[in-house]
């Protein structure tokens, strides 16, 4: 095994790690008879890729609870920065999760304003790196999307405003669902 293949093994179990994470926090949320909350106010108004991310925002997927509203993203799929591991990337990713299609989901806490990332904060990473981390930020109503395998964060990441800039997410669409339903639909796109 080569380097190339050495790292992206690497990347690989990094991403089991987080989505194993991710789906023991974002298990169903029972759907109350009477939301405290607006869905409208917790849908985020705009949605922020950085510009060097060759992936398309497909859809989102919105599960409300009681005080609490989960959000699951479908990408179609996550490009590394370099080809040569790119293409053996997604050969693994699709041998271990079944697609190459992208979900990450974000908690939005509605009444506190908040939201939280599980596996999914963006923290300090530029957008060529991808280390996982938990983080709370005051829920802006804008998401952005910060690195090439989807960690975001309610700000946009000073280092990839400087380098590079954003682009707004077009044309997904928007779903009432859960973690499962957006893993489903993702799997369909490939």
């Amino acid at each position: 095994m080569d380097a190339y293949e050495r790292f992206a093994n690497f990347l690989v179990n990094m991403e089991i790690r987080a989505y194993q994470r991710q789906l023991a926090y974002f298990r169903p949320l029972p759907r109350p008879k009477v939301l405290a909350y607006s869905i409208e106010d917790v849908i985020p108004r705009r949605i922020f890729i950085a510009k060097p991310d060759k992936a398309n925002l497909l859809a989102v997927f919105v599960e409300p609870g009681e005080d609490r509203v989960f959000l699951h993203l479908v990408f179609d799929d996550e490009y590394f920065p370099n080809s040569i591991i790119d293409k053996i990337y997604r050969a693994i990713r699709k041998l271990k999760f079944g697609r190459t299609a992208d979900v990450e989901s974000v908690e939005i806490r509605p009444l506190a304003r908040l939201a939280n990332f599980v596996s999914t904060y963006c923290g300090p990473n530029i957008y060529e790196t991808s280390i996982h981390f938990d983080g709370i930020e005051p829920f802006t109503g804008a998401l952005y999307v910060d690195t090439w395998n989807h960690l975001m964060s309610c700000l946009p990441s000073p280092a990839v405003t400087f380098r590079y800039g954003f682009k707004e997410a077009k044309g997904y669409e928007i779903y009432e669902g859960t973690r499962k339903d957006a893993e489903e639909f993702a799997r369909r796109v490939g």
